[in-house]
């Protein structure tokens, strides 16, 4: 039987369950994921792929990325996610503890969901610095935004500059926010095929 403790326990995996413990940073994913319709486990493989010094995605990675986690993400993940609202909502005491179950096995499929990103996406670790590194994941973030092919307004830019912030806290707010404008401006400028998209109803 597949439990946490059998699961492999991969680093990326430890950085998603830190940034879960932070109440800010979980908001800021959740307004992203509601505004944006972003998959919260892609944002923050941006973000860890940029920060370990795995440098950056093209539109190609993100397609292979989504082209990967789809059929689990819809068929198991958000399958879970509906199976526990619909019990939260019935009243009967059974209901609630069949919900609690549920979200156990949510956690699990997130997890999942988690390593199959790191599968598809196999790198080594360079060293590099923290500009650069913040240079990779503005990269790496506004590639994906950009094939959500969901209109950003200023509070979406906001929210993404205060995500790098907290992923990059020895930077300088200022030069985060002239990488970021600097990134999506030019990948603005290309225009990149749509894909289906899906999104997580939460963040556990």
């Amino acid at each position: 039987m597949i439990n946490m403790s059998t699961l492999p326990e991969h680093p990326f995996c430890t950085f998603v369950k830190q940034v879960a413990l932070q109440n800010h940073i979980k908001n800021i994913l959740l307004n992203l994921q509601q505004r944006l319709k972003l998959n919260i486990n892609i944002l923050l493989f941006c973000c860890w792929v940029a920060q370990t010094g795995r440098k950056q995605f093209n539109k190609k990675d993100i397609q292979n990325i989504s082209t990967a986690i789809t059929p689990w993400h819809e068929q198991i993940v958000l399958t879970l996610k509906k199976l526990r609202k619909y019990l939260q909502q019935n009243t009967k005491p059974i209901s609630h503890k069949i919900s609690n179950i549920i979200l156990e096995k949510e956690i699990i499929a997130d997890q999942i969901e988690q390593l199959l990103l790191v599968d598809t996406i196999m790198r080594p670790s360079y060293r590099r610095s923290a500009i650069q590194k913040l240079i990779d994941a503005c990269k790496n973030i506004s590639v994906y935004c950009k094939e959500s092919h969901h209109a950003m307004d200023q509070q979406d830019t906001e929210l993404i500059k205060q995500l790098l912030s907290l992923v990059f806290p020895t930077l300088d707010r200022k030069q985060i926010s002239t990488y970021w404008d600097t990134s999506f401006t030019k990948n603005k400028k290309h225009n990149l095929p749509s894909f289906t998209q899906f999104e997580l109803d939460e963040f556990l």
